[in-house]
């Protein structure tokens, strides 16, 4: 008996593997059963922890051949044995192992804490991958808030209907992408703003907040009401 199975699958992948069985003797084999138990977080795609298959009689020479389409629930390496059986003790085991492993990725942003209105606000965004696999096609959308006006964009990014998407393509284990956009606050109040990063069986989202004040100012006016007046006459002035 033979399996083979991938060496390394992503967690969101299901994991194929052919067991193939195989009559290398003179004479039949009969009642041939096949039975794998799955080791602790895998499971067969459709439910259940082993599978079984039934292959009757295998003629002296001949193989016979089962697929199974297992699902992994964590990361980790897993090795699981399947025993073929038949009548009169026949008997025999074939393992197999497969990694599997996962993109994990994370978005940091940072901004200032208060700004004035009509003032900047520069949003810096860091995408990481924590995880053991690299994130494949990965993309940074950036959706504008509503409270302010863009102004401008790092690393390529393309600003489209409200929101600015860089594509940042693969991220190995541990590495990091950073870009940057420039805002202008319109009013005052809480402008926030959220960033989400996709990539092949991996998503994360991140926000920043930032305070928009009111600028103070003073207008100084005066203002005569009679004017002209004759000389001798008293004027007055109203001061705002």
């Amino acid at each position: 008996m033979t399996k083979t199975v991938p060496a390394e699958v992503l967690l969101c992948d299901p994991i194929p593997y052919m067991i193939t069985v195989k009559n290398t003797g003179d004479a039949p084999a009969k009642n041939v059963v096949i039975v794998d138990e799955f080791p602790d977080g895998l499971t067969k795609v459709g439910g259940g922890s082993k599978a079984e298959f039934i292959l009757g009689t295998i003629q002296p020479g001949a193989s016979k051949a089962r697929r199974v389409t297992m699902k992994a629930s964590k990361t980790g390496e897993y090795t699981n044995t399947a025993t073929a059986t038949g009548a009169g003790g026949l008997k025999t085991t074939a393992s197999s192992k497969t990694i599997v492993r996962v993109p994990l990725l994370a978005v940091t942003k940072k901004a200032p804490k208060t700004r004035y209105v009509g003032r900047p606000v520069k949003y810096t965004i860091t995408v990481t991958n924590n995880g053991d696999a690299t994130a494949k096609n990965t993309v940074l959308v950036e959706t504008l808030p509503i409270k302010a006006a863009f102004v401008s964009v790092s690393d390529g990014g393309k600003k489209s209907a409200g929101k600015v998407t860089w594509r940042l393509g693969s991220l190995a284990p541990k590495a990091t992408a950073t870009v940057s956009v420039t805002l202008k606050a319109t009013s005052m109040g809480d402008l926030r703003s959220y960033a989400t990063a996709t990539a092949y069986c991996s998503k994360a989202s991140g926000e920043a907040s930032t305070l928009v004040k009111g600028i103070p100012a003073i207008l100084l006016e005066c203002v005569d009401i009679s004017d002209p007046i004759e000389v001798g006459d008293k004027e007055t002035y109203i001061i705002t």
